[in-house]
């Protein structure tokens, strides 16, 4: 069975309006004279007071392209203008084959200085097209629905990813999922995430997961700009938060692996099968009195039934009618919110005096 390697297509913005040359100093040991390659068999002129000089290819032509040397030895150390410091690890081959997939690509060669003149002979070959694979789009399994925060009252905190501590996400019965266990704190996905570059993600849809095989063939592209647009569009106004639900989950960890969210322990620490949980808070909030009422759903028992009906009418998923809302203003301030629906459960399952 081949083994699935994901990666993820990016967008890469090309800055070529400066193209200032290389500045040298006495510690470099190349120089850029910005003389550009071409098809066939030619002379390049090297300066011998640097280890290599480097000059540029870019074709008009998509194709692949053998670059060889008899006289000296070749690497590429820069693509589209983003380059590296030749040395012994990138210079170090006579011939390479490098493939052009559109018109205005280009690489940056590095050619080992000798006696000052080097002859280099590129040829053009044909491409190896392969089977193009169609996006799918993902579909959002949860449908997002407005969702306000009330952050006036809450004690906001991020989710600990230090290397001691594995946090999770547990879905707990009223259907949220909570930090650790089902009954504890709700959590929200800060859906425009500077720490993610989520909103630059967006910004230019890269929110995008391409699969390919051991091989390097293609097997799919899943493109996720559209369903996580509708959550961003659905989150609060004031801090982007918005319930951690599956949809979130799956995005987080397929694609915020491989476009460096996080590494093999972590972005800031933990397991990596939780790590992508540093992009969720939760609300610590005070301890609240007994409840004296809350039989919301005036079946004459209070119970889990009631704190779920609480949560669903607090997070806008359904509306109380006015006897319920009474019943539901447990802290007796005249606004049924988080914290009634909050006091209810931990009441329910014992966790206040």
């Amino acid at each position: 069975m081949k083994k699935a390697v994901v990666c993820v297509a990016l967008c890469l913005m090309l800055l070529v309006s400066n193209f200032a040359a290389v500045a040298v100093s006495a510690e470099e040991n190349y120089i850029d004279n910005w003389e550009y390659m071409t098809v066939g068999t030619a002379d390049y002129t090297t300066d011998t007071a640097y280890a290599y000089t480097v000059f540029h290819f870019e074709p008009d032509e998509v194709g692949k392209y053998i670059l060889s040397s008899a006289e000296s030895m070749l690497g590429i150390v820069g693509y589209n203008w983003v380059t590296v410091t030749p040395s012994t690890d990138t210079v170090n081959v006579n011939s390479f084959e490098w493939s052009c997939t559109a018109v205005g690509q280009g690489i940056i060669v590095a050619v080992e200085s000798g006696d000052g003149a080097v002859g280099i002979t590129i040829a053009k070959g044909d491409l190896e097209q392969k089977e193009e694979v169609p996006w799918t789009v993902y579909e959002n399994q949860v449908t997002p629905e407005k969702f306000t925060f009330d952050g006036d009252t809450a004690t906001l905190l991020n989710v600990n990813t230090a290397d001691d501590v594995v946090d999770a996400a547990v879905l707990g019965t009223d259907g949220f999922y909570h930090l650790n266990a089902a009954n504890g704190p709700i959590l929200y996905a800060k859906v425009k995430d500077s720490q993610l570059s989520l909103a630059g993600a967006i910004e230019y849809g890269q929110l995008k997961e391409t699969v390919q095989d051991e091989e390097g063939n293609i097997v799919s592209r899943t493109d996720f700009n559209n369903a996580i647009g509708e959550y961003v569009a659905c989150s609060d106004s004031k801090t982007s938060l918005y319930p951690l639900t599956v949809d979130l989950i799956e995005v987080f960890q397929r694609v915020g692996a491989v476009k460096g969210w996080y590494g093999s322990s972590g972005f800031i620490g933990g397991d990596l099968e939780d790590a992508w949980m540093f992009a969720c808070y939760y609300n610590e909030l005070p301890e609240l009195p007994e409840p004296e009422v809350g039989d919301v759903n005036a079946d004459g028992v209070v119970d889990l039934n009631d704190a779920t009906a609480m949560f669903y009418h607090v997070n806008g998923l359904s509306t109380f009618a006015e006897e319920a809302l009474l019943a539901a203003d447990l802290n007796g301030d005249g606004n049924v919110d988080l914290n009634d629906a909050t006091a209810l459960f931990y009441s329910i399952n014992g966790l206040t005096e």
